[in-house]
């Protein structure tokens, strides 16, 4: 029994072509049809309302706005009968037979979890077939580590267990790739069914709607990559089913010096989808590696030897190579084996996702003759390998000629007479809008010329194509920095990462003629660069402490944040906080400190005007916007959403969460019939969203790094005169005290509270009171600030001129 889910987003002869072909091929099976009308236009839905009349169980679900593919699955799975679920893209095309194959294969073997045919389109792996099979044809099945998910069988348990697929991915992209890595870490087996067939017209409905596919893909792979790397390294966090594999040793290196990242990579070794394997350490100074424990040395059958017993070292047919600090992701192993035994190859080798140049790691045989073969997997490479050059020796060379010449030719300094600003980034560019970008837009609006340099970093060979700054706006500018391809929150920095930034902002200098220049920190594992810089060229350093930073820090892995922001809170030039909690935190450890806190765009959201993005949701709304992450009180999510049966619930934003099962909890938490989660939107869209929240909530927790959020949304909610709930949170008492917010200690006394402001709309003399305390905090304030600041620390310092 199946119940067939189709997510339909326009491309109609399509979508046409797919319905008539789950009928023309129906299983011999009991199946339901559930056609997601995915927000397409009036056209689709006329045709599915007659579909609806004449086709036997078939059930539509109609959005009228696009709620991107993951969620468009997932709202019709809710809908699911029966204990199969198929994932069946509007542009493939069954035939006879396929989805019984399928069951069959299920009903075979209770371990695999999902089941997918062979087709004509897809991305390359054992999906992919010139031809249909002939008739008859009945092929074992190939147990993968990955499924396209153009069709897929899935057991109705593998999907309530993983929470269905991640809405992270939206428009669609790699949520295929996140579900089969989660089962597969699940101890859930996939399977390719060479017998059964599925065509497919290749990524129609990007095509037919006009959808930057690549765009999508880059967004996305950077995400599921980040979820892999994070599965890699966590501790205990071995998938539950792993497969033996026999006669293979991976040997990990230890650069003398350099064993820092040594368990991270053991860690993803004990990570695999396999095991059965012997683990080799070879380092040149073995006394001085980080103790193992004795559960990961037991997994990995571990042993350790010095740099000269490495010839020899590894008797194993099949023998990989993994220098420490580089991390496989979890099926890495299992697909490098598969490649060397199944097409009788002498070596597999694979993509780095952040290397310099070129694919360095790989697996070999001991002995034999092949081909070389290169294997679609990509493994991570650390900071300190790209940095000491394993692979970027040639590119650093070449990045700090050329950056050398271009010193030398200089360029006359900004002609305004005011400081340079460099601001070396908590948050990337193309985020959601925050402090950093009201900052740097003000100051180049008043004349500064900024430089927002990224915490995306690009590899040595990368920045030597386009290391000029890219001017975004008149006065602003946006670099990246040579480093790795990755970004700045989990960098190991050592002499050769220094001496690569360091020469990269020296080349900047000259090029676009910095002199006088003011270093604002955000984050503080820039310190130890910034710090070298205002050494050589005077610059001096201004941290803008935005949050709990050792808070944020343990949270997300981040392992130096702690020892940095202690030394750049003890040396900055100056120290301002966000919050008045900071503040008071702050001003024993560096006297002077100075509070400029948050604010809001006034002028924006005080005239937030209804674009009519949430017509047809029952009222009254309760919004939030921000950050999808850990502090939010999850718990309080889904109780409101079931209390309020009858409400509409809407949150906009992005994924941020650091812990699984945090997500997880979202998803189970957000897939009510009431919820609605929407991705993050500019500014001018969220306050069209706003204009239409009847009240705006601020559902976190009571955390370390709660109490010190002064957040921005709050600031924006007032502008807008609406009601607002919060708990009572330190930074909340301000808002509180003067009546401009309603705060809660409880559960039970925030839904009452929700009760009471839903029955009454804001009172005039409510909504002037919020719109004037907005008024009075805006950006414009705080940059007042902030420039009195930047101009006071110059003058302070002098003229660099001399230093350079």
């Amino acid at each position: 029994m199946a119940s067939i889910v189709i997510p339909i987003y326009n491309a109609l002869e399509y979508a046409r072509e797919c319905l008539d072909s789950v009928y023309r091929a129906a299983p011999r099976m009991p199946f339901q049809t559930i056609a997601v009308n995915n927000g397409s236009a009036a056209e689709v839905a006329e045709w599915l309302a007659a579909e609806q009349l004449r086709r036997r169980h078939l059930q539509v679900l109609t959005f009228d706005r696009p709620l991107g593919f993951a969620k468009a699955v997932n709202e019709g799975a809710r809908q699911a009968r029966f204990d199969r679920l198929v994932v069946l893209n509007s542009d493939s095309v069954l035939t006879g037979g396929c989805l019984d194959a399928l069951a069959k294969v299920m009903d075979d073997d209770p371990r695999i979890g999902v089941a997918s045919p062979v087709t004509n389109h897809s991305g390359p792996g054992a999906q992919l077939v010139s031809a249909p099979p002939p008739a008859g044809a009945d092929s074992p099945i190939y147990e993968a580590q990955r499924l396209f998910f153009y069709c897929a069988m899935i057991r109705k348990e593998v999907w309530a267990e993983l929470s269905g697929l991640d809405e992270i991915y939206h428009v669609g992209t790699f949520e295929d790739d996140d579900f089969c890595l989660r089962a597969r870490m699940a101890g859930w087996s996939l399977a390719v069914v060479p017998s059964a067939f599925v065509g497919n017209h290749d990524s129609r409905t990007f095509r037919e709607n006009h959808i930057d596919r690549d765009a999508c893909m880059r967004r996305n792979r950077e995400i599921f990559f980040d979820r892999a790397s994070r599965l890699a390294r966590a501790s205990g966090g071995a998938p539950r089913f792993q497969r033996e594999v026999s006669s293979l040793t991976v040997v990990v290196t230890v650069p003398g010096g350099e064993s820092g990242g040594l368990l991270d990579s053991l860690r993803s070794l004990a990570n695999q989808t396999v095991k059965g394997f012997d683990t080799i350490v070879v380092a040149g100074d073995t006394a001085t590696l980080p103790a193992v424990p004795d559960d990961l040395a037991k997994a990995l059958h571990l042993s350790i030897r010095p740099s000269g017993e490495l010839p020899g070292t590894a008797q194993s047919e099949f023998v990989s190579y993994l220098p420490a600090g580089d991390v496989y992701y979890p099926f890495h192993l299992e697909v490098l084996y598969d490649a060397l035994r199944e097409r009788s190859a002498a070596a597999a080798s694979t993509e780095c996702r952040v290397a310099a140049e070129s694919p360095v790691r790989w697996m070999h045989r001991r002995t034999g003759s092949g081909t070389l073969t290169l294997a679609r997997v990509t493994c991570e490479q650390s900071p300190a390998a790209t940095a000491r050059g394993r692979t970027g020796d040639r590119a650093r060379q070449l990045l700090m000629r050329s950056l050398a010449g271009r010193s030398a030719a200089g360029a006359a300094p900004a002609a305004s007479g005011k400081p340079d600003v460099l601001l070396f980034n908590i948050v990337s560019w193309d985020a959601l809008t925050q402090r950093p970008h009201h900052f740097v837009k003000g100051l180049a609006e008043r004349g500064y010329r900024v430089f927002w340099i990224d915490t995306t970093l690009v590899s040595p060979g990368r920045f030597l194509q386009g290391a000029a700054p890219r001017k975004l706006a008149e006065n602003l500018f946006y670099m990246q920095l040579p480093g790795i391809d990755g970004g700045i929150y989990h960098l190991e920095w050592n002499a050769a990462m220094l001496e690569l930034m360091s020469s990269a902002m020296d080349g900047l200098r000259g090029v676009e003629g910095i002199g006088r220049a003011v270093q604002v920190v955000n984050f503080p594992g820039w310190a130890p660069l910034t710090g070298l810089l205002r050494q050589r060229f005077g610059w001096p350093i201004l941290y803008d402490c935005l949050d709990d930073q050792q808070a944020f820090g343990e949270l997300y892995g981040q392992r130096t944040t702690a020892k940095y922001e202690d030394e750049l809170t003890r040396t900055c030039d100056l120290l301002v906080t966000s919050g008045e909690r900071l503040f008071e935190l702050k001003r024993d450890r560096h006297p002077g400190t100075l509070l400029i806190p948050n604010a809001a765009n006034y002028s924006l959201f005080s005239a937030a005007v209804s674009g009519g993005l949430l017509d047809g949701l029952a009222r009254p709304i309760v919004g939030f916007f921000g950050a999808f992450a850990d502090w939010l009180d999850i718990a309080w999510i889904a109780a409101a959403a079931r209390r309020f049966a009858s409400w509409s619930f809407v949150y906009i934003g992005s994924d941020g969460f650091a812990r699984r099962e945090n997500r997880d909890l979202w998803l189970a938490a957000t897939s009510a019939a009431n919820v609605h989660v929407l991705p993050r939107a500019e500014p001018a869209r969220l306050a069209a969203y706003l204009a239409q929240f009847d009240i705006c909530t601020m559902p976190f927790l009571d955390l370390a790094i709660t109490r010190s959020m002064d957040a921005v949304k709050i600031y924006e909610y007032l502008a807008a005169g609406k009601h607002v709930l919060a708990p009572a949170l330190p930074e909340m008492r301000k808002f509180a005290a003067r009546g401009l917010l309603f705060s809660y200690d409880s559960h039970e006394e925030s839904f009452k509270l929700l009760e009471a402001l839903a029955t009454r709309a804001p009172a005039k003399e409510q909504i002037d009171a919020r719109q004037t305390f907005a008024a009075s905090h805006t950006w414009n304030h705080r940059l007042d600030q902030l420039t009195a600041a930047i101009e006071s620390l110059t003058k302070r310092n002098g003229d660099p001129e001399s230093a350079a």
